[in-house]
């Protein structure tokens, strides 16, 4: 038959495009598309169709060009195209548009409002999220399943996250929607006062007859671990050593509730049973026991764990390295901690800021300022930037060994860092100024300047500096100037 001859109607069209979009054909769906825009037939479940097969496809930007082009060839958009675009926008993760289409539209169902909450959650905006919900309500729409959960996961970031959770929850159960544990698993309850719902989700679940996932149990152990609950943490994993129903993350927040609240034991008793149940810890479990051990103020075992980490298969990462050198630094031991620091330039963990603030406080326990210059330096020269703690330990060793000089040069390049000193900066330097007790009054006058207010361990190394020097007594009336002055601040607040 001549081509001539076949009839281009709107369902000799269309059933050419939706046979391109179940084949996934898009770019034919999309050549069909651009002849049929100059024929009567070119209609809007043609541009559906193309759609949404662009957006299978990840060709949604195509897609959403389409749609772009639909009211310049006199095309009305339905529910149905629209759908299509805002599944193109979630196909390309374009939250943002997706969002505000919604808003802009009247062409809205169930599947429209699912997508935008869905959207809203990934955002982070949570009061659109609930907004979007409501309004669905408002228009009679009934939310489904995915929607509910995609608001419950959304309403989290909320202050009050985890009772509007938990009201979600109770009004998605009134309206008989039948609830999943991806319902009460998105919860995700914060550790200020979350976790004792939390403790309630598995008895509610197993009442609704929910199967109790690994997921599940995950989010009631995170909850535990956040709040530091680690006696909790312990039973649950108790309940559960036998079951189906737990993995490496139960051990290791569980690690982490006791780490959490220094409970080095327990700790340790964890890492050890995960053997006998055939789980192999993992770089989270290690750290979190390096945790512990550095909050009980014993770093022998702190490093004892560090080197028995590659005989487990396991690399030290930066955060185990510098809990090792941080619970040295606590116990004084500074040549062990800067021993430790050097050698993470030989392995593959990277020294970060916080393990040069370990090294560096390390030395200020012994008043080694010249060693704790050097690693500042040395921080700068790795590319990093230091911070007023960095300085500030740098300057409580130039205190303890009485270096004024060296003390007042680590201002000033504070300073030409734009970096804002605090009491604690000028506590060391007024420390540091005992031989140089001329230089105290300047550093006490100098603190206004800073906006440093001048607090009691200030006012008290300046009167020290000045003791028997023959210009106390010109001392003892900027002081008491001081002193009546941070009192009339302190009242102004009240």
């Amino acid at each position: 038959m001549p081509c001539e001859q076949v009839r281009r109607d709107a369902v000799s069209f269309s059933g050419t495009i939706t046979a391109c979009e179940r084949r996934s054909r898009w770019p034919d769906a999309l050549e069909v598309i651009s002849f049929q825009e100059s024929h009567p037939s070119f209609g809007v479940f043609s541009c559906t169709s193309t759609i949404t097969g662009c957006a299978k496809e990840e060709s949604w930007h195509r897609g959403l060009a389409l749609f772009g082009l639909m009211p310049a060839a006199r095309v009305v958009p339905n529910v149905a195209v629209a759908n299509s675009a805002m599944r193109a926008f979630e196909r390309g993760a374009q939250w943002q548009p997706a969002v505000e289409m919604l808003g802009r539209t009247s062409l809205r169902d169930v599947i429209s409002f699912g997508t935008g909450v869905s959207a809203c959650e990934r955002l982070g905006q949570w009061l659109q999220a609930l907004a979007a919900l409501t309004g669905m309500v408002w228009l009679r729409f009934l939310p489904d399943l995915i929607t509910c959960n995609a608001a419950i996961s959304a309403v989290r970031l909320s202050s009050d996250g985890w009772m509007t959770a938990a009201s979600l929850l109770r009004s998605a159960r009134e309206a008989n929607l039948r609830l999943d544990a991806v319902s009460y698993s998105a919860l995700g309850l914060d550790a200020h006062g979350g976790w004792r719902w939390t403790l309630q989700l598995l008895p509610h679940m197993r009442l609704e007859l929910i199967e109790v996932d690994v997921v599940s149990h995950g989010v009631v152990m995170s909850s535990l671990e956040k709040a530091s609950r680690w006696q909790g943490a312990l039973r649950l994993l108790d309940v559960l050593a036998n079951s189906t129903a737990t993995d490496v993350r139960s051990y290791s927040s569980a690690i982490s509730a006791c780490a959490r609240s220094s409970q080095r034991a327990e700790a340790f008793a964890i890492l050890d049973s995960m053997e006998d149940h055939s789980f192999r810890p993992n770089l989270v479990c290690y750290c979190s026991v390096i945790t512990a051990c550095e909050r009980s103020g014993e770093w022998e075992l702190a490093l004892a764990v560090l080197s028995a980490m590659p005989a487990a298969r396991v690399v030290p990462d930066t955060i185990s390295y510098s809990s090792v050198i941080s619970a040295m630094e606590k116990a004084a031991q500074w040549q062990l901690a800067l021993a430790l620091l050097l050698t993470m330039g030989a392995s593959s963990a990277t020294p970060n800021a916080i393990s040069f603030n370990a090294g560096i406080s390390a030395c200020e326990q012994r008043g080694r300022w010249q060693v704790a210059a050097s690693l500042l330096d040395l921080l700068l020269q790795s590319g990093l930037q230091p911070d007023t703690v960095s300085y500030n330990s740098a300057l409580s060793s130039c205190e303890k060994a009485q270096k004024w000089r060296p003390a007042a040069h680590l201002l000033q390049e504070l300073a030409g860092r734009e970096l804002q000193p605090n009491a604690i900066t000028f506590g060391a330097l007024l420390g540091a100024s005992k031989q140089a007790w001329q230089k105290a009054g300047w550093l006490l006058a100098s603190m206004p300047g800073h906006r440093v207010a001048a607090n009691s361990v200030c006012l008290d190394e300046a009167a020290a500096a000045y003791e028997g020097s023959a210009n106390s007594q010109p001392m003892a009336v900027l002081l008491a100037a001081l002193s009546e002055r941070d009192v009339a601040d302190a009242l102004r607040g009240v």
